[in-house]
């Protein structure tokens, strides 16, 4: 059990956060998109069990590049839009009866002051899945662009359903092998046209899945009705969207909308290939930090890369020294980065390439996503593509450079203004055999991006001259950035006496000379005894004077004392993002 001192720290932690609400964190965009259904990947069942997922054909794209779509307006943009869609329908394939709609949402962009209006095709008062409309509005009622997937409607439609939800639900559970102890059942009476309700299902995360009445649009022009629902279950990581058939017969609908990203890494807190090995990590994104995923940019569900780019880092080599765009891992549709780490050869062996790359790309977005939660987020001047909540300027993801020629046996951050892409390069070390690469020394990618953070907190996101690099700035500048190398990297086996070495793996002590072993990239270890890590003012500025480096390793070294006493009174907690303990508690 924690101390009541660690409850008591955990309540005023959890006040002082501020719980970000998602609802209040939609990207603001300023272009809509094509509305597309996606295939899922489901279990290999008989195809008379699925009915093929129709597309509607008349999916428009209404774009006025230059020449609005329509004049200025004082209506209602619902008005302004269901108008545009009468005028035109014929365009579309549609009569003037088929725009029945209910508004699904409406907002304000507070960067353009543009209004997004975004309408659900209906009949009989039902949903038509699929059949869509979303519109973009100047201030002064004129449609800038926008998008149609409305479908003809049929005279008649049935409305009245064979089954009951949770016989609905029972039907998917088996078709797709769901596991379950109890038959799903009704939760209280359906409301409204749609017979909206609860239906109790054990295999459900959760416990209760949401059900209701909607159309689903075929190919020969009919709406057939069945049961909509969301099943999220127990037994695997899925996000399932179907719509099973009123009379129980089929599946008229499904879509697995799991974001499964998958990458194989040496997951933190490992420091390096020496101390650990590869694992696939599935979806460790952070839901509040990267709310879509570390292959988003426009703040919809989906990825817009298969590669190593995202909203918080693109990141590839840079073999060659040019600063350009190299090689990319590619992870397929499926976002599976699986490429193994030869230990056996150089880092940038055509073979370690793009494993190279996918740790660094993981480790810099860990890094963002754990810094996002103590207060380094987006209207801080954090460093990202999108600002989902469209606080802070946005527009500058870390450019990462996983193996950069031109920073050989060293590591290198490049600060920059919001607004503008920072860089780090990971360089590859000549004094090992085979060459190993910086990349894989988590502590020194995280000390990388830790000059980051000081460059964008100390003086403001606007004002990266704030922190001078000569001696007492520039040695704050490098005792954070080593003290946060080491929170990352912490094991929850070590202890205040556990000596840290900062670099071990790329700059081994041997090899530099250092007559200690395990030494790393510093002048000795980290470690709260002073008989194992001895760094002070007297026995640095003795042997080494002013230099930033060995100044920073005295700031890192009573950050170090101090991270641990917080410890020993609050504990620690290996959740870095939300956790309770002392060693989070010093992120604050």
């Amino acid at each position: 059990m924690k101390s009541r001192k660690a409850q008591s720290l955990r309540k005023s932690l959890r006040k002082s956060r501020a719980r970000r609400d998602l609802a209040q964190r939609r990207g603001q965009l300023e272009r809509l998109e094509t509305r597309l259904l996606l295939a899922a990947d489901l279990p290999s069942f008989g195809s008379d069990q699925f009915m093929a997922d129709f597309v509607p054909e008349n999916t428009h794209i209404l774009e006025g590049y230059g020449d609005q779509l329509s004049l200025p307006s004082s209506n209602a943009p619902e008005d302004i839009a269901r108008n545009y869609l009468e005028t035109h329908a014929g365009e579309y394939g549609l009569e003037r009866n088929d725009i029945e709609f209910r508004v699904s949402s409406s907002t304000i962009s507070s960067v353009s002051s543009h209004r997004y209006v975004y309408l659900q095709q209906t009949f009989n008062g039902l949903d038509i899945i699929g059949a869509v409309a979303n519109f973009s509005l100047q201030s002064n009622g004129q449609i800038v662009s926008g998008a149609t997937s409305f479908v003809p409607l049929p005279a008649t439609a049935d409305t009245v359903p064979a089954i009951d939800p949770a016989g609905a639900v029972d039907i998917l559970a088996d078709t797709l092998n769901i596991a379950h102890a109890n038959n799903p059942a009704p939760i209280g009476g359906s409301t409204g046209l749609d017979q909206a309700t609860g239906v109790s299902f054990d295999g459900n995360r959760g416990g209760s899945v949401p059900t209701r009445l909607v159309y689903v649009p075929t190919a020969d022009g009919r709406l057939e009705l069945g049961w909509d629902m969301q099943v999220i279950p127990e037994d695997r990581i899925a996000q399932y969207q179907a719509v099973v058939s009123e009379d129980g017969t089929r599946v008229l609908r499904i879509e697995d909308q799991a974001w499964a990203a998958s990458y194989n890494v040496f997951a933190l807190p490992i420091s390096d290939p020496d101390n650990g090995v590869q694992t696939l990590v599935v979806d460790p994104e952070d839901p509040i930090a990267s709310p879509f995923g570390w292959h988003d940019t426009n703040a919809q569900p989906g990825a817009e890369f298969t590669d190593t780019r995202g909203n918080n880092v693109h990141a590839q080599e840079d073999l060659d020294d040019d600063d350009l765009l190299g090689q990319r891992p590619n992870g397929g549709a499926s976002l599976i980065f699986n490429d193994v780490h030869d230990p056996t050869l150089n880092v940038s062996d055509p073979q370690n390439i793009d494993a190279a790359t996918t740790q660094g790309f993981y480790t810099v977005n860990r890094v963002h996503d754990v810094l996002f939660h103590h207060g380094f987020d987006e209207i801080a001047g954090n460093f990202q593509g999108t600002n989902y909540s469209s606080q802070g300027q946005g527009g500058d993801p870390i450019v990462l450079d996983s193996i950069d020629l031109g920073a050989q046996d060293n590591a290198f951050f490049f600060p920059s203004v919001e607004g503008i892409p920072a860089r780090i390069a990971m360089g590859e070390t000549t004094i090992t055999s085979p060459m190993h690469g910086t990349v894989y020394d988590s502590a020194i990618v995280a000390h990388e991006y830790g000059h980051g953070l000081v460059s964008r907190l100390v003086g403001g996101p606007a004002n990266i001259a704030s922190v001078p690099g000569q001696e007492q700035p520039g040695g704050l500048n490098e005792g954070w950035s080593d003290w946060l190398g080491l929170v990352f990297t912490q094991d929850p086996s070590h202890d205040r006496n556990t000596p840290r070495p900062l670099g071990e793996y790329s700059f081994p002590s041997l090899a530099l000379g250092n007559p200690l072993p395990d030494q790393g990239s510093r002048s000795g270890v980290y470690s709260v005894d002073l008989a194992v890590g001895s760094q002070t003012i007297l026995t640095n500025y003795a042997t080494t004077g002013l230099d930033v480096h060995f100044t920073g390793e005295v700031w890192a070294s009573a950050l170090w004392d101090a991270h641990w006493f917080m410890i020993e009174r609050y504990g620690f907690d290996a959740d870095l993002a939300q956790g309770v303990g002392g060693n989070t508690a010093m992120m604050e």
